[in-house]
């Protein structure tokens, strides 16, 4: 509005010099001319300067849009870093979580092994070895033998190591020789 009132104003200066021009002692029509000129001159150049606000206007705007183009990448960028670290610190965190678990595994699996060691070695001291005399037998105790192999196998089959028959017999030394 204020640039349409200076234009305005500009004008009707314009309008009053040609005007008191004319009124004067005898303007003549060349004086009247040069006020026209005068007055389009002014004209022109109103109108030039309303074109170079129009363009800063635009140019600043320009600007302004570029900057916040510039911003919102810088932002873009920001985000994407931010999200690349969110994920690197959560599959870190995960490798941990891994490491962690694993660690744990091999402990159960050393302690089982151990446990497992212990049970066969008390496993071991809790079982027996079986020793028959059958010195003065002449055919070995087979009846003997079969009752016990029956009785250990259906009460404690775990607890019976070996049976071992002493001194062997001549007719198995026969066999076996």
């Amino acid at each position: 509005q204020s640039q349409q009132s200076i234009k305005e104003q500009h004008q009707a200066r314009a309008r009053e010099r040609m005007a008191s021009w004319r009124q004067s002692s005898g303007a003549n029509a060349a004086i009247a001319a040069v006020a026209a000129a005068i007055a389009k001159e002014e004209e022109e150049e109103e109108r030039q300067r309303q074109e170079l606000q129009r363009l800063e206007m635009a140019r600043r705007q320009q600007e302004e849009e570029e900057e916040l183009e510039r911003q919102r990448q810088e932002r873009a960028q920001r985000d994407q870093e931010r999200d690349q670290i969110a994920q690197q610190e959560a599959i870190l965190r995960q490798i941990q979580e891994e490491q962690r678990q694993q660690r744990e595994l091999q402990q159960q699996q050393q302690l089982l092994l151990q446990q497992q060691q212990q049970l066969q070695q008390q496993q071991q001291q809790q079982q027996f070895t079986c020793l028959i005399d059958v010195s003065g037998i002449r055919s070995p105790p087979l009846s003997f033998l079969t009752h016990l192999n029956s009785v250990m196998e259906a009460n404690d089959p775990e607890l019976l190591y070996k049976t071992i028959l002493f001194p062997v017999p001549g007719f198995v030394q026969t066999m076996i020789g």
